[in-house]
């Protein structure tokens, strides 16, 4: 159960990854503060 929930966890992760680097090809920035 537990190594399940991680392997979720890694693919979750992985597909957060991929969602930013897509925003910020959308967004830029450059003009976000920090």
């Amino acid at each position: 159960m537990l190594e399940q929930m991680e392997a979720w966890m890694t693919i979750l992760e992985e597909l957060l990854d991929e969602l930013l680097k897509g925003v910020e090809l959308l967004i830029p920035t450059q003009n976000w503060p920090g």
